[in-house]
């Protein structure tokens, strides 16, 4: 969750908003109720109200959730999530295990 001092960028609040927008389009077109819609998630209504508003308190699994239950696209095609999360366990595969090594003590006592 981003602190204070580092506020979200442009980008990712438009993608918030978007993804809000879609969520709570798809929620009336299909008739549900905030209600329905938290008990399926097996959160609150003001849960569902936060992921309406496209807050970024909401854990991203509880929105995609949403999404998912109410039929929204996350990604362009099935298929192209599947074929891009292979292309990243590939790359993947050939990173190192880890971003940094253990620090050693060093002898300076010469």
């Amino acid at each position: 969750m981003p602190s204070a001092t580092q506020p979200l960028s442009k980008i990712t609040r438009l993608a918030l908003k978007t993804l809000a927008k879609s969520i709570k389009s798809a929620r009336i077109e299909q008739k549900m109720s905030q209600e329905n819609l938290a008990m399926r998630l097996n959160v609150s209504r003001l849960t569902v109200i936060q992921i309406e508003k496209g807050s970024a308190k909401v854990s991203i699994g509880t929105v995609f959730e949403a999404a998912t239950i109410l039929n929204v696209s996350l990604f362009p095609e099935e298929s192209d999530l599947k074929v891009t999360a292979n292309r990243i366990s590939t790359v993947s595969a050939l990173l190192p295990k880890r971003s940094s090594r253990k620090k050693r003590d060093l002898n300076d006592e010469f």
